[in-house]
C-alpha cells in the first residue's frame, strides 16, 4: 500500500497526523492513504490561476524498507521534487480535464 503526505501549497506546510495543523517538518507530518490524501486535498477551494491549494505526494520511505543517512540527508531535496511534480501533475490534469472534484484519488491531487 502506498503511503502519501499531504503538502499544502496554501500554508507552503505538510499536514500532520489526523488533520491536526501544519508542520514544516517532513517526519511529523501526517501518513495517509491514498483516499485519505485525495480527501484532504478537497477542503480548500482551487482559485484559477493558483497552484492547488494541496497536493499528495508519496512519503520519503514510499517503497523503500528502510533510509540509510545519505537517504535521510537527501530527503528535502526529494521532496521538493515530489511537490513540484505534483504541482505540476495537478495543474495539467486540471487543464486537460476542467473539474478536479469529479476526478479521484492521485488524480485529483497530481501525487
Amino acid at each position: 500500500m502506498s503511503v502519501y503526505l499531504v503538502w499544502s501549497n496554501h500554508a507552503q506546510l505538510w499536514w500532520k497526523p489526523n488533520r491536526s495543523g501544519y508542520t514544516a517538518d517532513v517526519w511529523e507530518a501526517g501518513r495517509f492513504n491514498a483516499a485519505q490524501a485525495a480527501d484532504i486535498c478537497k477542503t480548500r477551494t482551487w482559485e484559477d490561476g493558483q497552484p492547488p491549494p494541496e497536493v499528495m505526494v508519496f512519503a520519503p520511505e514510499h517503497r523503500r524498507p528502510a533510509l540509510g543517512v545519505e537517504e535521510i540527508r537527501a530527503t528535502p531535496e526529494l521532496m521538493r521534487r515530489r511537490i513540484a511534480a505534483a504541482t505540476e501533475a495537478a495543474v495539467k490534469a486540471r487543464a486537460e480535464f476542467g473539474d478536479l472534484k469529479a476526478l479521484s484519488g492521485e488524480a485529483a491531487c497530481g501525487g
